[in-house]
C-alpha cells in the first residue's frame, strides 16, 4: 500500500503579510499629499495654535493680572478653582450639543473663540475682585470646549486616520512658540509695567479667530446651498 503524503498549509500565525516596499511608499505618498493638499488642514491648524499660544500667555499672568487690581491674595487664589469647574463644564457638557445636532463644531468653536476674545479685551477694566471672577468665569467654559473640540475638529478634515500625525506637526509648533513667552511677558511687565495692552492684543487677535471662523462657516453654507440647487 502507498502512503500518499498530503500537504497541508500551515497558518501563519505569527507571521504578518507585509505589503512591499513600494505599495507603501506609495500609500505613505498618497497620505501625505491627501493631508497636505487640503486647506482647512492649514487654517485649521493655524487658528488653533493663535488660540493655544493665547490662552497659555493669559494663564501665565492671570494672577499676576489680579494682584495688580489690588486684590487680595486669599481671594486671588479661589479665581483658578472656580474658572476650573467652568472649564470643566465646556470640555464635557458643551460638546453635547454637537452629539446631538443642534449644532456643528465650526459654529461652537467660532462662539468659543467670540466670547473668549470679548472676555480678554475686557479684562483689564476689571478692577475688583468682583468683576475679575466674573469676566474669567465668562469665557471659562468656552475656552475649555475650545481646547477640547481641536482633535474631533481636526478629524473631521484629516481623517481618523491622519488626526495624529497632524497633532504631532501643530504640537511641535506650538512648542517653538512657547520660547516667546518670556520676552513677550518680559516686555509688558518690565517696559510697560501693565499687561493691560497685551490683554487688548489678545482679545482682539481672538475676535479676529472668531471672524475667520464666521468666513469658512459662510463658505461652508453657501457651498451646501450650491450642492443641493444642483
Amino acid at each position: 500500500i502507498n502512503n500518499t503524503m498530503c500537504t497541508t498549509t500551515s497558518p501563519k500565525v505569527f507571521t504578518i503579510d507585509q505589503p512591499s516596499s513600494r505599495s507603501a511608499r506609495s500609500n505613505l505618498r498618497s497620505g501625505e499629499k491627501s493631508m497636505f493638499k487640503i486647506p482647512m488642514f492649514y487654517f485649521t491648524a493655524i487658528s488653533h495654535l493663535v488660540f493655544f499660544y493665547t490662552i497659555n500667555l493669559h494663564s501665565s499672568i492671570v494672577v499676576d493680572t489680579i494682584l495688580s487690581k489690588g486684590v487680595p491674595v486669599v481671594q486671588t487664589i479661589t479665581v483658578a478653582p472656580v474658572v476650573t469647574i467652568f472649564d470643566w463644564i465646556g470640555r464635557v457638557i458643551i460638546p453635547l450639543s454637537t452629539e446631538k445636532g443642534y449644532t456643528s463644531r465650526t459654529t461652537l468653536v467660532m462662539i468659543d473663540y467670540l466670547v473668549v476674545g470679548v472676555g480678554l479685551f475686557v479684562l483689564p477694566y476689571a478692577n475688583n475682585y468682583g468683576t475679575v471672577l466674573a469676566t474669567c468665569v465668562s469665557f471659562g467654559a468656552f475656552s475649555g470646549h475650545a481646547m477640547t473640540v481641536h482633535n474631533p475638529l481636526m478629524a473631521q478634515y484629516v481623517g481618523f486616520n491622519r488626526v495624529n500625525v497632524a497633532n504631532v506637526i501643530v504640537t511641535c509648533f506650538a512648542a517653538a512658540t512657547f520660547f516667546t513667552k518670556p520676552f513677550v511677558i518680559g516686555y509688558f511687565r518690565d517696559h510697560l509695567g501693565s499687561y493691560d495692552g497685551l490683554y487688548r492684543i489678545m482679545g482682539i487677535v481672538t475676535i479676529s479667530n472668531a471672524a475667520a471662523w464666521l468666513v469658512v462657516n459662510s463658505i461652508m453654507r453657501h457651498r451646501k446651498a450650491r450642492t443641493w440647487t444642483t
